[in-house]
């Protein structure tokens, strides 16, 4: 693999973030200011601490799914069948999740903007726009998101800053009277806006380079900002009580804020043009990683051909839900079932990855001591420290491993 073929620790950060802000972006301030009240900003910033941990488990991942196959290193890990179900779990999840978000997209679109439009009709184009994007190389399909990642950035901070002129600091004051059970509960309600940011492991064997160390918190830190924002501006407009009433307080709260001098006279339209592409960048990489998970389990050469495919059944799944109100409950499944695939799951790796590093740290360091005391020097070893020798010995034929991967973070 060619380095010009491969991912940049940059483009994955870009590609983990679009992820995230999507959808949940409209509800987040109505979910946490339930749980929390006036602590909800707080809550909303403790909710992007688990994403730093579990990227940062993530990079532990690295030396050993770096430049072998997804199914390789798994099995390293975990063994085959175990292997194979999670590969199952992430492709259904993150199936399922594309669907939902783009059903929810297409419910969104047609009660603020397109009233008379059905909603398959909306829905359709952003299914096959992600479809499109998925059926290219995955550096195409970073350096798609890469572009975008600017402008979504940018103009969401914007925005934020300039719905904070009717704040009232009375409503978002934190108070820390109801204790810390219902701080941790919308920190979890907002973890569920966070969901996505498991695709980081599909991304881990093209990397071209080691991930760097500081990588997770800065993703963590960019959405918890714009995150914290929006809900401080929401709640801190419409109060505690009045914004768990409003179906989308992120776009009531666009809609009754006024720039000066009148420059846009309808700032929603502006505010869902940008959703439009953050939504397909939550979309595409969501489908990404199913096809990622179902080229893995099927040990196939390319993922590409598996997004036409999936188009039918995603229609399908993401007609299941009746009305808003059930799609709205299939979101929270989701959300609960985010924290096992794209917590628990995640954690769980790592922890297997650490005990086995260190075995395999011990066994190397045995002989190494034995060839010390009774020959002499001791023998060199190889530049891939434990994880390359371990990784070069036991990788299975074709599985694209180089010859020396690099040390473990």
């Amino acid at each position: 693999m060619q380095n010009s073929q491969a991912v940049t620790v940059r483009g994955a950060l870009t590609v983990i973030v679009n992820v995230m802000i999507g959808v949940g972006i409209l509800t987040l301030p109505r979910e946490v200011a339930a749980r929390s009240g006036p602590d909800s900003v707080v809550a909303t910033l403790l909710g992007a601490l688990p994403v730093a941990v579990v990227l940062a488990a993530l990079n532990g991942l690295s030396p050993w799914m770096h430049r072998r196959r997804l199914q390789h290193g798994l099995e390293m890990l975990v063994g085959r069948w175990p292997a194979r179900i999670l590969l199952v779990a992430y492709a259904i999840y993150f199936g399922v999740l594309a669907s939902v978000i783009a059903r929810a997209f297409a419910e969104v679109v047609n009660a603020n903007v397109l009233r008379n439009t059905p909603v398959e009709a909306i829905m359709i184009p952003m299914l096959l726009a992600a479809v499109f994007l998925v059926h290219h190389r995955t550096v195409t399909v970073m350096r798609a998101i890469e572009l975008t990642f600017p402008v979504l950035v940018v103009t969401l901070v914007l925005l934020a800053l300039a719905t904070m002129g009717r704040v009232n600091l009375i409503y978002v004051r934190p108070q820390w009277a109801l204790g810390a059970g219902p701080l941790i509960q919308g920190a979890a309600a907002s973890l569920f806006a966070y969901s996505g940011f498991a695709v980081y492991l599909f991304l881990l064997p093209e990397l071209e380079a080691r991930p760097r160390r500081a990588m997770p918190w800065l993703v963590a830190g960019l959405v918890g900002l714009i995150y914290s924002m929006v809900v401080f501006s929401a709640v801190g407009t419409f109060g505690v009580v009045e914004v768990q009433r409003i179906t989308w307080p992120t776009i009531e709260l666009v809609k009754v804020t006024q720039i000066p001098g009148r420059v846009f006279e309808r700032l929603e339209s502006a505010f869902l043009a940008v959703w439009v592409t953050a939504v397909f960048t939550t979309v595409g990489p969501a489908l990404f990683a199913a096809a990622k998970a179902l080229q893995a389990l099927f040990e196939l050469d390319e993922h590409r051909v598996l997004a036409p495919m999936a188009l039918p059944l995603m229609y399908v799944v993401a007609l299941l839900p009746a009305n808003f109100a059930a799609v709205g409950q299939l979101m929270t499944v989701l959300g609960w079932v985010s924290l096992g695939l794209e917590v628990a799951v995640p954690l769980l790796l790592w922890a297997v990855a650490a005990i086995k590093g260190r075995r395999l740290q011990r066994a190397h360091r045995g002989p190494a001591a034995a060839a010390a005391a009774g020959a002499g020097p001791s023998p060199v070893r190889p530049s891939g420290g434990p994880f390359g020798r371990v990784a070069g010995a036991g990788s299975p034929a074709g599985s694209g491993a180089a010859s020396g991967p690099e040390r473990g973070v």
